[in-house]
């Protein structure tokens, strides 16, 4: 045993001479951290210095029951940054993508003096999917029954935003929706509505919207309201074209269509 602790006690007296340089160090019993202004020093109960281990600017002095969030890593931090600088990217994105699926305006609708005869070359790749119609005429409204909300507000809707009884008037009529796709090729394409008006018996009146390199769901709204109802009575029957090139690529009618 006597040996052993000789060895240890020798060996440990040889680390320390070798932190003081080539001066003799008596065996470190207690050391002590001392700043001289600008560096950490590292001494020995006898008050040699050892080396300097340490400067001021690497101390935390944060008292460790307070949170510094300035203080976590860079790599957290850029984590941060970029989430943050995603999230507003996405932020800013959801309304333009839904301007983006509203920027082609409806095209005007215009009235045709005649329906001229067109061949007919139906083409499986344009198809209408469905089609509604509303009459917007309170005259014309069912009376009595149970009072069905949704059919309600229907009926607001094509009267907004109306306030007077002239505004009333000239939305009054017949609103016709057709949802038609065209599943090949871009194409311009002109949607046709041939119709019949209960005051001018048979004779067919006609309207038309065109629409440039359409492909895909397309809605096409015809409206025959104000004086054109006023004067000559609601629609009686129909029939819808889709034209390409001059020629009837797709079509659907009322059942009274002759």
């Amino acid at each position: 045993m006597a040996t052993n602790t000789s060895i240890s006690h020798k060996l440990f007296t040889m680390r320390n001479q070798h932190l003081a340089g080539s001066r003799s160090v008596p065996l470190l019993r207690q050391t002590a951290i001392a700043n001289d202004g600008e560096n950490h020093t590292l001494r020995t109960a006898g008050g040699d210095a050892l080396r300097r281990i340490v400067r001021p600017s690497r101390i935390d002095t944060v008292p460790a029951n307070v949170f510094d969030p300035t203080r976590m890593g860079s790599r957290l931090d850029a984590l941060t940054k970029t989430l943050l600088t995603a999230g507003l990217a996405l932020l800013a994105g959801v309304p333009l993508l839904f301007l983006s699926g509203c920027a082609a305006p409806e095209p005007q609708q215009v009235k045709l003096e005649a329906a001229n005869v067109l061949p007919l070359a139906i083409n499986p790749d344009f198809v209408f999917r469905k089609k509604t119609q509303f009459l917007n005429d309170p005259a014309a409204f069912p009376k009595g029954g149970p009072r069905n909300e949704a059919i309600d507000f229907e009926r607001r809707s094509y009267m907004w935003p109306a306030t007077t009884q002239l505004d009333q008037d000239g939305l009054r009529g017949n609103y016709l929706n057709f949802y038609w796709w065209n599943r090949g090729t871009p194409a311009d394409v002109t949607v046709r509505l041939e119709y019949r008006q209960a005051n001018l018996g048979n004779f067919v009146m006609a309207r038309e919207k065109s629409y440039s390199s359409a492909k895909g769901s397309t809605r096409t709204q015809f409206t025959i309201i104000g004086d054109d109802y006023l004067e000559n009575g609601p629609v009686t029957n129909w029939r819808c074209l889709l034209i390409v090139g001059g020629r009837i690529v797709g079509l659907t009618q009322s059942y009274l269509w002759k």
